[in-house]
């Protein structure tokens, strides 16, 4: 019992103790919110047992922990801790898993917070939008086959309320869409 609360102590708070005879190591592969952690620790036996540290308020005592959903972008250290009873041998490691924003609706853009004006335009129309950070900010025009015919705007803006003047002057006429991409 008191193993295990010593390899609890050493998966939290990131301790590592370097033990030729084992070393902790694991690798990842993120996939939008969700994580799968593989477990490449060497040198501990059957009689082991095992911390993670997900780095989002999250734990698991398993060899290998099931695909980790995070809750949202952002950079999180997971550690992973072992100790092997037979040996004494316990050693733990972490690592730094950066969740990138996958979608529009999840990151940057205010829900409802698009429009474009006036719509129906002849000539010259305007995107407005409001950000919630700094950001990545691609807006183009597309004909009704998907084609882009223009690109208007592809620069880093900050977060706030945006205004994007479009000029369709010199575009035949026709529908056209507007795509912005955050």
């Amino acid at each position: 019992m008191k193993k295990l609360l010593l390899l609890s102590l050493f998966g939290f708070f990131g301790f590592q103790v370097a033990n030729a005879q084992c070393a902790a190591n694991f690798t990842f592969v993120v996939n939008g919110t969700n994580v799968t952690f593989t477990n490449t620790s060497t040198g501990f036996g059957n009689q082991s047992g095992w911390t993670w540290s997900f780095g989002d308020a999250t734990t698991s005592t398993l060899q290998s922990p099931p695909v980790h959903t995070y809750p949202g972008p952002g950079t999180y250290t997971v550690c992973c801790g072992g100790v092997d009873f037979i040996s004494q041998c316990y050693d733990s490691v972490c690592k730094t898993v950066t969740i990138i924003a996958s979608s529009v609706n999840e990151v940057l853009l205010s829900e409802s917070s698009v429009a474009v004006f006036p719509n129906p335009s002849m000539e010259n129309a305007s995107v407005s939008f409001n950000l919630t950070s700094k950001a990545m900010v691609s807006i183009g025009i597309y004909d009704v086959a998907g084609k882009l015919v223009s690109t208007v705007l592809n620069t880093e803006l900050s977060n706030g309320s945006q205004k994007v003047d479009l000029d369709a002057a010199n575009l035949n006429k026709g529908i056209y869409f507007v795509r912005l991409d955050v």
